[in-house]
């Protein structure tokens, strides 16, 4: 009888003792989440504190990070960090994500007749296509998919807005990107500004987003232009730690089940 009270006692304790871990865990995550500063569109979500955002399975340093550096430049810093240059399919399916719209005036080097637009509404995966959409929609940044990348992903150019353009300076994100498959020794640049006023204007100018092939060497750098970089989303630490908890629960679990059994 003793015996058996004995190993009820000592259950309760190592039952209360894993609902403090797991409490200190949930309570850990929940600092961890409200110390950081985040904005989140779009599936989208930018940590302010570490200037990483995250989305569909990956995460991007913010463009303005690198401003000022070549490809070859932010890859010799970051690449040790598991960072790498984002590609022609991650680029596109981020611009295809915010729903930009996209049109093609010059298609694999042959200009369309009269450099018209071709409408076709999705941004294409290939590392030749020059593709670009304007916008003039006048929306705030709730519903404004061009004012919420340049939130998430950081402003590479900002002319300094006057009184007139303090609702829309002309700002916009732009980073080189591609992994160069046909080996022409050029990468591409996405760009996305929204619609702004320029000093002395009272008429909005139409914003111009864009993914534009060859544009630039790996040597090459732009001092409005970052280079985009990605890697796979990590689990955060705290969330790591609170899954460990939960194994070592499972773990007591079973071994009671056997135990009893």
């Amino acid at each position: 009888m003793q015996i058996k009270l004995d190993t009820v006692v000592r259950k309760g304790a190592e039952l209360k003792m894993l609902k403090k871990l797991l409490a200190g865990m949930c309570a850990l995550t929940l600092c961890h989440n409200v110390s950081a500063a985040v904005i989140s569109y779009n599936g989208y979500t930018l940590n302010e504190s570490t200037n990483i955002v995250t989305g569909g399975g990956l995460e991007w340093l913010q463009w303005d990070m690198t401003i000022g550096q070549s490809v070859e430049d932010a890859l010799a810093i970051y690449a040790s960090q598991g960072w790498t240059i984002a590609t022609n399919v991650q680029m596109a399916g981020l611009f295809n994500t915010f729903v930009f719209g996209a049109n093609t005036a010059l298609y694999n080097g042959a200009i369309n007749p009269g450099n018209v637009p071709v409408a076709n509404g999705i941004w294409d995966t290939d590392e030749n296509t020059t593709q670009y959409t304007y916008n003039n929609d006048g929306a705030t940044i709730a519903t404004d998919p061009e004012k919420q990348f340049v939130a998430l992903f950081g402003q590479t150019y900002l002319n300094f807005p006057t009184a007139t353009q303090a609702s829309n300076p002309y700002e916009y994100s732009a980073a080189w990107f591609g992994i160069d498959q046909d080996d022409d020794g050029f990468y591409n640049v996405a760009r996305v500004s929204d619609e702004y006023l320029r000093v002395g204007q009272t008429v909005v100018n139409r914003g111009l987003t864009r993914l534009a092939n060859d544009s630039i060497l790996a040597e090459d750098i732009g001092n409005q232009t970052g280079v985009a970089l990605v890697r796979s989303a990590a689990i955060p630490e705290p969330t790591g730690l609170l899954l460990f908890a939960l194994g070592i629960l499972g773990l007591r679990v079973a071994q009671r089940k056997r135990h009893n059994a």
